[in-house]
């Protein structure tokens, strides 16, 4: 059976504040709860700059992944000083997400063990691009793909790539918006709860590139659903 683990690792984060770490721990558990409840994700934060998700279906890992990525760059905390370059760096790309799809050999969520291939090939692919105590730190990429099955990779590291250019040109504002419209909202009832009109959801949604990736997400969810 092909397991999918999604890992993240949030961008500078010990270069941020201490009121803006303990912003995004709170929140964190926010977005756990979310993910819990609306796809039965089991999450959960192993240190406060990394976090760990397991998808019990595994055609649900792709948006899950935006998911967690649209959400983190949307927490907006305008009082951060920005003069510091990491800083900057955290602002602009949030958070860095693997996805592995593969064995994995102990799964017992109630003690929280996780073991097997899925999980370290996520962990490696972010634990090779370290983004901890250098001088001079530049992300090329925030998103990446891995997975055993090598015709699976070459398909969806190609929606990878090219999902990360759309993302890194979103706001705060339209990161909000595509995280509930990953959630299945639409753009009525995402108006009614943000207090927008239902015109600014849609401009924001349009301007975000929805349009694409729905198609990968849905083209993900295909590929992954005929293979299990």
């Amino acid at each position: 059976m092909m397991h999918a683990v999604v890992s993240g690792d949030v961008v500078a984060f010990t270069s941020l504040s201490v009121k803006r770490r303990a912003f995004l721990e709170e929140r964190f558990s926010i977005l756990l709860s979310d993910l819990s409840e609306s796809m039965e994700i089991f999450g959960r934060v192993v240190r406060g700059d990394f976090l760990e998700f397991y998808v019990p279906r595994s055609s649900d890992a792709l948006r899950v992944m935006l998911l967690v990525k649209s959400f983190v760059r949307s927490q907006e905390f305008p009082e951060e000083q920005v003069a510091d370059k990491h800083v900057r760096l955290h602002l602009e790309h949030g958070i860095r997400l693997a996805l592995g799809m593969g064995a994995l050999e102990r799964l017992d969520l109630e003690k929280g063990v996780l073991d097997g291939e899925a999980i370290y090939m996520s962990g490696r692919l972010l634990n090779e691009e370290k983004t901890h105590d250098k001088q001079r730190i530049t992300v090329k990429r925030t998103l990446f793909f891995k997975s055993s099955d090598s015709a699976m990779e070459a398909e969806i590291e190609v929606l990878v790539v090219l999902l990360d250019e759309i993302l890194k040109r979103t706001t705060g504002k339209q990161s909000e918006v595509l995280y509930h419209r990953l959630m299945g909202k639409d753009e009525k009832d995402i108006a009614a709860e943000l207090g927008k009109s239902q015109s600014t959801i849609n401009q924001h949604t349009t301007q975000a590139g929805w349009s694409a990736i729905e198609c990968a997400v849905n083209r993900f969810e295909t590929l992954v659903s005929k293979l299990s």
